[in-house]
């Protein structure tokens, strides 16, 4: 599958990991009003943990986990298991397959798409 849009995260079987800076880059660009969403990036990660949407790491007081991602170690928001629902499409759309040499596990890198 081809990768159509910005990179935004990555999906490794049940775990969803959104790079907070391009997300919040694409939320703010896909905003539909032509406004912007009026609060930073920060905010939005408080918004998201607020809502019980991110996993933290127990032995830390961050939004974000460190993961390996993509071949780099990175610092990403985690969202929950079944934040994300499935919409009535056959396949994702905009998601890239990569192979993480050292995780050892598929992942998909997630892809914001330019679609209407």
């Amino acid at each position: 599958m081809r990768a159509i849009g910005q990179c935004i995260g990555w999906v490794d079987d049940a775990d969803v990991y959104l790079d907070p800076d391009a997300a919040y880059e694409v939320a703010q660009n896909m905003n539909s009003t032509g406004n912007a969403l009026g609060i930073r990036s920060t905010t939005l990660g408080k918004r998201l943990d607020e809502q019980g949407m991110l996993v933290r790491e127990p032995a830390r007081d961050e939004l974000k986990v460190r993961r390996m991602l993509g071949g780099q170690k990175r610092r990403v928001w985690q969202l929950r298991p079944g934040v994300l629902v499935a919409g009535d499409r056959d396949e994702p759309v905009g998601e890239d397959d990569v192979e993480d040499e050292d995780a050892g596990v598929e992942q998909t890198t997630a892809y914001a798409t330019d679609a209407a």
